[in-house]
């Protein structure tokens, strides 16, 4: 079997595990004209508003598991993804565990 089957019956196990949400950084665009309450930005420069600035913000984005899987096979081999597999399922039961036993 070659590697590009390999990669799909991969795709098709990631499609079947649960979705696990990690926390990812993302850049944002603001206007000027939406800081306008503040008086000067990060760096203590005066704001403008006809300028554009960026902010960061961290966001809760669902896990890529083909690409997880992917990483580890080229890394580890198919231990690799059988630990990543089981990962997956231990934290999705501890999640659900948590949900129903605050």
């Amino acid at each position: 079997m070659g590697k590009a089957a390999k990669f799909k019956r991969l795709r098709k196990l990631a499609a079947q595990l649960p979705q696990i949400n990690t926390r990812a950084v993302v850049g944002e665009r603001i206007s000027g004209k939406e800081l306008m309450g503040l008086e000067k930005d990060a760096k203590g420069n005066p704001i403008d508003s006809r300028l554009t600035y960026t902010r960061k913000k961290i966001v809760t984005v669902p896990l890529n598991h083909h690409k997880k899987m992917k990483q580890f096979y080229n890394k580890y081999g198919i231990d690799g993804v059988k630990g990543y597999v089981s990962a997956v399922i231990d934290a999705s039961e501890k999640q659900k565990n948590a949900k129903h036993n605050p």
